[in-house]
């Protein structure tokens, strides 16, 4: 039996056990997990600093601080978020009561990828736990020191198993995604997702997924370029690029053009010094081939600031490539990395133009941001196009709300967790109807049936 059976098999053999511990189990469940988390804050920042190169600052606020935030928020509501909830009943059905109850799916997998290694695999467990359910992890092979961490918590925090993390690589994550789970939650790239919905979807298992996009930053002509530059550039940089919320790319109002890249290389030295490449502000590349892959796509195309360099370090120069070919490779892919193409518009249709061609290819981006002290026009904007989320005026930090969902639509994923909306994620939610004793049954409703239903028609519609 591989260690993906017996993975799932332990997970199967704790749900089991689930009904006896009920809410108290997952109190305690996250109770512990916070005096973890308070314990080890340390080695989860030095584990983020090894295998991405995170500042502190960025590995607390990003992943560690993060997740803190979101099993606090649950330990204070998941009761509420438990308790039945009454729903009306219509008259034909009186005399009773309606409920609606929330139950654990069951036997959960989560599939993390590298990018936000530690947040991307317990912000999902929480919900699950908070939710009932008994867990699976398979951490990102290409975050080792962080998986690593992860099998440690697990068997420290759940020594009986109700959570597990398997190690491994791609061949491990297709046979975990092969056992018959209740519930599967995917973050990563589109093409990967597909490939993990196709398999569950042959066995009608229901999944999230997290995916992805070319998320665009609208920047109008009247704002604060110093603001938005600082509130853009910093979305954008976050761990190297390689967030999935980040702006993909710019769509600049085109009076701006002049000060525009002065701004960029102003807050750009402000940020990273005059030797981005040795700044302990900027996280490196995760991979060779992630690496690999940001030099093919600066190929044959022109950068304003940055495009330097360091193989051995894995890191790349914050890079501005300005109005690239919409066909390029650039503006055809999701980006992921430390590069910002920026587009120029001048009216509302051709900016109305730009953003349909661009959503052509990807369809609908995971978030959207628009820059504007026209709040109408901001809005309108907003409403015209489909997204995940989004903000006016910043960017990343709607995330960070955890009574706001976070997910994707269409192409950039489905389903949404954060607060409330991960423990509905993971949860059956159960219609029950309580009929009040065993008086007013009407005979109508029974076989052999006569004309005597045509005077009750009104209790049938």
């Amino acid at each position: 039996m591989t260690v993906a059976q017996l993975a799932f098999r332990k997970c199967v053999e704790m749900d089991a056990l689930r009904a006896s511990r009920g809410l108290d189990w997952r109190e305690r469940s996250l109770r512990a997990f916070e005096n973890w988390l308070e314990a080890h804050e340390s080695e989860v920042l030095t584990a983020l600093a090894h295998d991405l190169g995170k500042p502190e600052f960025e590995a607390f606020s990003t992943e560690f601080g993060f997740v803190l935030g979101e099993v606090r928020h649950s330990l204070r509501e998941f009761r509420v978020w438990c308790a039945p909830v009454s729903c009306p009943t219509p008259l034909k059905l009186q005399p009773g009561r309606s409920l609606m109850v929330h139950e654990p799916k069951g036997p959960t997998l989560i599939l993390v990828p590298w990018n936000y290694p530690f947040q991307l695999a317990v912000a999902p467990m929480v919900a699950a736990i908070a939710a009932g359910n008994c867990v699976v992890i398979k951490p990102s092979e290409f975050a080792p020191r962080t998986a690593a961490l992860l099998a440690e918590m697990a068997t420290t925090v759940w020594p009986d198993g109700e959570v597990q993390v398997v190690l491994g690589g791609a061949a491990v994550a297709e046979e975990l995604v092969a056992q018959e789970w209740s519930h599967v939650f995917f973050t990563g790239s589109e093409s990967v997702g597909r490939r993990v919905y196709e398999a569950c979807a042959s066995r009608l298992i229901p999944v999230t997924l997290e995916l992805g996009g070319k998320s665009p930053c609208v920047i109008d002509t009247d704002v604060d370029l110093d603001v938005t530059l600082s509130r853009v550039l910093w979305g954008k940089f976050l761990n190297a690029g390689q967030t999935c919320v980040a702006p993909d790319y710019l769509l600049v109002h085109r009076t701006l053009r002049d000060s525009l890249l002065d701004g960029v290389k102003q807050k750009l030295r402000e940020f990273y010094g005059e030797a981005p490449l040795l700044s302990s502000s900027l996280a490196h590349l995760v991979s060779e081939r992630h690496f690999d892959r940001m030099l093919r796509l600066l190929r044959d195309v022109k950068f304003e600031v940055g495009g330097r360099f360091d193989r051995a370090q894995l890191r790349l120069e914050p890079t501005i490539v300005l109005e690239p070919e919409l066909t390029s490779p650039l503006m055809q892919e999701e980006i992921f990395g430390p590069i910002l193409p920026i587009l120029f518009w001048e009216t509302d249709e051709e900016l109305d133009r730009l953003l349909r061609e661009l959503h052509s290819v990807r369809r609908h981006p995971l978030a959207f941001y628009v820059f504007s002290r026209r709040a109408r026009w901001a809005k309108q904007l907003m409403a015209n196009h489909r997204f995940g989320g989004g903000a006016v005026n910043d960017v990343v930090l709607y995330m960070a709300n955890p009574d706001l969902p976070f997910g994707g639509v269409g192409r950039s994923g489905f389903g949404a967790y954060h607060g409330a909306f991960g423990f509905e994620a993971f949860s059956n939610r159960k219609a029950i109807f309580v009929r009040r004793g065993f008086a007013f049954d009407l005979p109508v409703r029974y076989p052999p049936y006569g004309d005597l239903w045509r005077r009750f028609k009104g209790l049938f519609s």
